[in-house]
C-alpha cells in the first residue's frame, strides 16, 4: 500500500492486525507499506480488499513461490532438472522489457485469473502496472499481435488493456493455482 507521508504509514499500520509484520519499503520510486504474516491467502486477500475498498489505499497480494525443503545433508544430491530450478527460485520481481504487454485486471478475485487461464489455455503471469496487480497474458514487440490478443480477451468479457511493457514489473512469470497440482496428479494416475 502506498504510504506517501509518515501519518499515512502510521494510519495503515494501525488499521492492520497486530499480528501482521509491517515494513516500509521503496518500490519503483514510491514509498509503500508491506504487510506480511497472514496465515492464508484468503485472509490476505480479504485485508487487501478492505484496504482498497473501504480505506481507499492501493493494495494487492503477492505470494513468493513455495520452495521445497532441502534434503538432509547426507542425502543431498545435485539435481539440475528444470523443475528443481523453478521450485528453488527466489522471489525476484523483474521489469518487463517487451514493447507491448496485454494485461487483464482480475480485481483481486483469483477466480477471474483461473477463468482466464482456462479460457486462453496458456500460463499467465502476475504483474504490477501503475501500482496495481494484473494478470500478464502476452508480451510482444508486434503491435498487431498485441491488438488481436486484446480484442479476443475483450470479446470474452475480460477487462484487458494494452500497455507499454517497460512500465510493467513481473512478480511471477506463471501463476500457480492450488487445485492445479491436484488436477495434474490425477491426470497422471
Amino acid at each position: 500500500m502506498r504510504g506517501e507521508s509518515q501519518d499515512e504509514r502510521d494510519r495503515i499500520q494501525g488499521l492492520l492486525p497486530a499480528s501482521s509484520t509491517v515494513m516500509v519499503c521503496d518500490y519503483l520510486d514510491d514509498v509503500v507499506v508491506r504487510a506480511g504474516g497472514f496465515t492464508d491467502l484468503e485472509t490476505a486477500n480479504a485485508w487487501a480488499q478492505y484496504m482498497s475498498d473501504v480505506e481507499s489505499y492501493q493494495a494487492f497480494v503477492a505470494r513468493p513461490p513455495v520452495a521445497e525443503p532441502a534434503p538432509p545433508p547426507s542425502e543431498a544430491v545435485p539435481d539440475n532438472s528444470p523443475e528443481t530450478a523453478v521450485n528453488s527460485a527466489a522471489y525476484n520481481p523483474q521489469p518487463l522489457t517487451s514493447t507491448y504487454a496485454v494485461l487483464v485486471d482480475y480485481f483481486n478475485q483469483p477466480e477471474v485469473a483461473f477463468d482466464l487461464q482456462q479460457s486462453i489455455e496458456q500460463p499467465i503471469g502476475l504483474v504490477v502496472y501503475r501500482q496495481r496487480p494484473y494478470m500478464l497474458v502476452s508480451q510482444t514487440t508486434d503491435v498487431a499481435s498485441a491488438g488481436e490478443t486484446l480484442q479476443k480477451l475483450s470479446d470474452q468479457n475480460f477487462t484487458a488493456v494494452l500497455v507499454d511493457g517497460r512500465q510493467v514489473v513481473v512478480l511471477t512469470p506463471q501463476v500457480a493455482f492450488e487445485n492445479q497440482s491436484a488436477e495434474n496428479q490425477s491426470a497422471e494416475n
